[in-house]
C-alpha cells in the first residue's frame, strides 16, 4: 500500500504499546492485520480507526499474548511484519487458519493453561475488534 507508516508511539510508562498506522485507501488497517498480529502472539487490547478523507489512522494498543509489556525487539519484529502486511496486494493479507490454529497449540505446549482458557481468551481478544 502506497503512501502508509507504521509505528510505535513512545510516552506510555504502563504496560500497553501504541502502535499507529497511517494508510491511503484501506477501510480499517487494524481489521487487515488482527490475524498476523494474533501469529505474532499480540493482543489488541484498545483499537480506535479515524478516517479522514482518503487517510485512515488507527491507533492500537497493544500487549504480549500473555499480559506482559513489548520489549523493544518485539515492537522492531511487529513494526516490520505490519508494514510488510499492510503494503501487500489487498487479496493476499490474510492470515491462514492453518497457521493461527499452529500458533495457538504452540503457545499451549508446557502451559499450565487449559486449551479452554486460551481460547476464549482468543475469542474475547477477537471479539474486541472493531467491526
Amino acid at each position: 500500500m502506497a503512501n502508509s507508516a507504521v509505528r510505535f508511539i513512545e510516552g506510555g510508562s504502563g504496560i500497553l504499546s501504541l502502535l499507529e498506522i497511517e494508510s491511503e485507501h484501506c477501510t480499517d488497517p487494524a481489521a487487515a492485520i488482527s490475524g498476523l498480529l494474533f501469529e505474532l502472539r499480540v493482543q489488541i487490547v484498545r483499537s480506535e480507526t479515524r478516517t479522514e478523507e482518503q487517510r485512515v489512522l488507527s491507533r492500537l494498543q497493544l500487549v504480549e499474548f500473555d499480559g506482559g509489556r513489548i520489549d523493544d525487539a518485539r515492537r522492531r519484529e511487529i513494526q516490520s511484519s505490519v508494514r510488510a502486511m499492510i503494503e501487500r496486494p489487498r487479496g493476499l493479507r490474510q492470515a491462514r487458519p492453518a497457521t493461527v490454529a499452529r500458533a495457538l497449540l504452540s503457545g499451549l505446549a508446557g502451559s499450565p493453561r487449559s486449551l479452554a482458557t486460551e481460547s476464549s481468551r482468543v475469542l474475547h481478544t477477537r471479539a474486541i475488534r472493531p467491526g
